[in-house]
């Protein structure tokens, strides 16, 4: 089973105050590790709760006891895992993050409030207008986002969830957001 570690906000609750910093959760264990320390609250004394957050959903830390395993319960881990996975507002967020950096337009508003099935996104920039043909660098350029894509989210999106289309001087990049 591949590793899949995620960045995530940590937050400590305290009687006399809060402590934010991040971590890393395991998102096929749940165990959560690398929780950057702080001397913010080194004088604090009554430890109430511990929780990781992403998305604006909080998770309740749990601990073995010894005060060095850290994670999130099985339940939680599932809950979490299935929102995780299937959220298609988050699979637009991590395709606004990587496609920012691209030339090529969105066909659709990327904050839409119900996110379609497919989200495209094309350019004819060094296309022939006047001949009908796409430009090479245009189709290499959409491979090249593909790919970023594919290295950025692997988990999210698999080679058979983009597909790369040319028509007259156009390439589109089509990326499935939601199974159907």
């Amino acid at each position: 089973m591949k590793t899949s570690l995620i960045h995530v906000g940590y937050t400590s609750s305290w009687g006399e105050g809060e402590i934010k910093t991040s971590a890393l959760l395991n998102v096929n264990t749940g165990e959560i590790t690398d929780i950057i320390s702080s001397d913010d609250g080194a004088e604090y004394e009554t430890l109430i709760s511990e929780t990781i957050s992403i998305d604006g959903s909080e998770y309740a830390v749990e601990t073995d006891g010894n005060g060095f395993d850290y994670f999130i319960s099985k339940d939680e881990l599932a809950s979490f895992t299935e929102s995780f996975v299937t959220n298609p507002k988050r699979k637009l967020n991590i395709l606004e993050k990587i496609m920012k950096n691209s030339y090529m337009d969105s066909g659709e508003k990327i904050n839409s409030t119900i996110p379609r099935h497919n989200h495209t996104y094309s350019t004819r920039k060094n296309g022939n207008v006047g001949d009908d043909v796409y430009g090479q660098e245009d189709y290499d350029h959409a491979e090249e986002m593909k790919k970023r894509i594919l290295e950025f989210a692997p988990d999210d999106f698999s080679d058979k969830d983009i597909e790369i289309f040319t028509f007259d001087e156009w390439v589109s990049i089509v990326i499935r957001i939601r199974k159907v």
